[in-house]
């Protein structure tokens, strides 16, 4: 099985490390250079029946807040083995971090929770065998969902160390998602109709301009993916400019704060809606009855109370101005969730 190494100069070379456990334990050092020529034996630690091995085996890989994440740690020894402790770490964390230079970076991260718990406690020698150690631990309720995006991401994980005295340690970790969703149906505040206005002043060389006034009418704030969203559009233009057009569009995006920093970005903009024939000369006023429908990619979980990412979903509307002006642009919030 080991091939000959003989006019391989070892201590001119850069090395990996492999090792293989069955009892104890055999290093063996590869220069780089060299590994293409000794494959079977660079990958005989994985490859061996004989090998030791743990994994981390959990009921299901998606939990909601409060729930209970249960699973257990199974170990297959094919020699005794002596063990000081079996545990597991529960952990969830907040991490963002941006590039503002080329060599500055920043980056803020904190922990959800970190809880650790003995499944096996005392040094003790197990025969060879395959072990089976269950676990639980029940999730705070308030807790973000699992999220990864450009500047930020909220990940959860279990890890499981195999503790022994004098050998190599066995770890695993294996992760799992924690989804949370707004139920609409319990939020009667969403169901409720509003209204929301934008109203700007044209700048004029002399004078001043009378307001053009953008009023959006929604019947209900709460939304699914892929649900409709129905609303009415109106503009009121007193002023002397000539209004070229009113565009909308459902957009989703995320917020990351650091300290005072903070970055912005959408990660789903929906497709645009332009009104046809909806240029309002001065002193003139129209209304649309209009419909969008809420992207199916959408973000369409919650991240409770995290401070360092906030989702945001908005109905984004847009009248377009003539140059010089400036488009002005409206943000209706909108709600996701299940109904």
């Amino acid at each position: 099985m080991v091939q000959n190494l003989q006019g391989v100069d070892i201590w001119r070379a850069d090395f990996s490390i492999n090792y293989m456990d069955s009892g104890g334990f055999l290093i063996m050092l590869i220069p780089l250079q060299n590994q293409t020529r000794f494959p079977a034996l660079c990958e005989y630690h994985s490859l061996s029946p004989m090998a030791d091995r743990c994994a981390i085996i959990l009921d299901t890989d998606t939990y909601a807040p409060g729930e209970v994440v249960s699973g257990r740690v199974k170990c297959q020894f094919h020699h005794e083995i002596n063990v000081k402790g079996i545990q597991v770490t529960f952990r969830g964390r907040v991490k963002v971090k941006w590039q503002e230079r080329k060599y500055t970076f920043r980056m803020d991260e904190r922990e959800i929770f970190n809880v650790e718990s003995n499944l096996l406690e005392g040094e003790t020698t197990l025969p060879p065998g395959i072990y089976n150690y269950p676990f639980t631990f029940t999730l705070p309720s308030n807790i973000p969902s699992s999220l990864k995006e450009m500047y930020g991401s909220v990940k959860y994980n279990v890890r499981a160390v195999i503790d022994r005295p004098w050998a190599l340690n066995h770890e695993r970790k294996q992760a799992f998602t924690v989804a949370s969703f707004n139920n609409l149906n319990q939020m009667e505040w969403l169901r409720r109709p509003s209204i929301h206005t934008l109203q700007k002043k044209p700048l004029l060389l002399f004078g001043q301009s009378h307001p053009i006034t953008l009023t959006v009418n929604l019947p209900k704030s709460g939304f699914a993916p892929g649900q409709t969203v129905a609303f009415t559009a109106s503009l009121r233009n007193e002023s002397r400019v000539h209004v070229r057009g009113v565009r909308f569009q459902i957009v989703q995006g995320f917020e990351f704060h650091i300290h005072t920093r903070s970055r912005r970005y959408n990660s789903v903009d929906g497709q645009e809606f332009a009104i046809k024939q909806s240029e309002v000369a001065p002193g003139e006023e129209n209304s649309w009855n209009l419909e969008l429908r809420v992207p199916e990619k959408v973000f369409g979980a919650t991240l409770n109370d995290c401070k360092l990412i906030v989702v945001f979903c908005t109905l984004r509307g847009v009248v377009r101005m003539p140059f010089p002006h400036k488009d002005y642009v409206i943000s209706v919030p909108l709600v996701l969730g299940q109904e």
